[in-house]
């Protein structure tokens, strides 16, 4: 054999181990996922998910009167020749961002009106609806009773979906809540994790948070205001996999809303009951490409790999 093509064959065999080496390393990389571990699979819905539990719930029928109360669905009915039912991106807005049909359901998220608006999530987008668009009532303390902690909880996790996926963080907006565009304060994840980096958008303080934070925050892990702990990473999926004194292991038929599914490499918080199909909507934190937000998910027992974790006391 001449050298030349000795030398020819030894760099074709030498590029051939680089490009599957770099192969190799690509999916170990994304096998590490932000966590410290890789994610299980989600399906996100890009146009949003509303309450999946509240399917097929029997309504009660009347006028909502008195002050709305806070984690009630309601169903939406348009004024006298209105078109839609208009949501609002704060309570004093003049200008609608989002017409709702009429007889859609939305979750009071905030139960003191300001200006007769109420805040609201609408297929897991955040709005102010005014009360005379609030009409018919179905009630969680009446009829799915959940404990005034986890109604909370759930009120705080709603207020973290639509901004960034942060790694090793835990902060977002309680009030305004996320506002998307390049003046908004959702935040912006870039790179490729563990390395990714987070960035401020519009110019404001840095907002989000990744999965672990994300659920640490809302259990309390170790302080729940997500305004004044930006880094409260409490524990890392991986921790709330183990057991401990905190948390305790529930079935599938057991899991309320504001328990948490865990795998090692991720954990989410359950959001609604189950509809029939075992069909409910999580929050959560997914990754630097999704931000937080509401995902269909199906219900499945507890594995190896993952199973139902609750607070305790909750």
């Amino acid at each position: 054999m001449s050298a030349k093509r000795f030398w020819g064959k030894w760099w074709r065999l030498v590029l051939s181990w680089a490009l599957t080496l770099s192969l190799a390393l690509a999916l170990a990389l994304a096998a590490i996922g932000c966590e410290g571990g890789g994610d299980e699979a989600v399906r996100v819905d890009k146009n949003g998910y509303g309450e999946a539990g509240d399917e097929g719930l029997p309504w009660v029928s009347g006028i909502a009167t008195g002050s709305l109360a806070l984690n009630n669905i309601y169903q939406v009915v348009p004024l006298t020749g209105a078109s839609g039912v208009p949501m609002y991106v704060s309570a004093t807005a003049p200008n609608p961002f989002r017409q709702i049909a009429p007889n859609a359901a939305v979750k009071v998220v905030i139960s003191d009106a300001t200006n007769n608006r109420y805040r609201v999530d609408h297929a897991g987008v955040l709005g102010w609806i005014h009360r005379n668009n609030l009409d018919f009532v179905y009630a969680y303390a009446n009829n799915m009773p959940l404990s005034q902690t986890r109604i909370n909880a759930l009120a705080r996790a709603r207020q973290a979906m639509g901004f960034s996926y942060w790694w090793g963080n835990a902060r977002w907006d309680p009030d305004g809540g996320a506002v998307a565009g390049p003046n908004g304060n959702a935040g912006k994840c870039t790179g490729n994790c563990p390395n990714c980096k987070h960035v401020a958008t519009g110019g404001n303080l840095e907002f989000g948070a990744d999965c672990s934070g994300f659920v640490s925050t809302i259990w309390g892990f170790p302080d729940f205001d997500p305004m004044t702990n930006p880094s409260n990473n409490g524990y890392v999926a991986s921790r709330y996999f183990q057991s401990n004194p905190n948390w305790q292991t529930v079935t599938h038929k057991q899991v309320l809303p504001g328990d948490a599914r865990v795998s090692k490499k991720h954990i989410y918080l359950v959001a609604s009951r189950p509809n029939a199909s075992g069909v409910f909507k999580s929050f959560e934190c997914v990754g630097c490409s999704e931000g937080c937000k509401a995902v269909r998910r199906t219900l499945v027992a507890n594995t190896d790999d993952s199973h139902f974790i609750r607070r305790k006391g909750w």
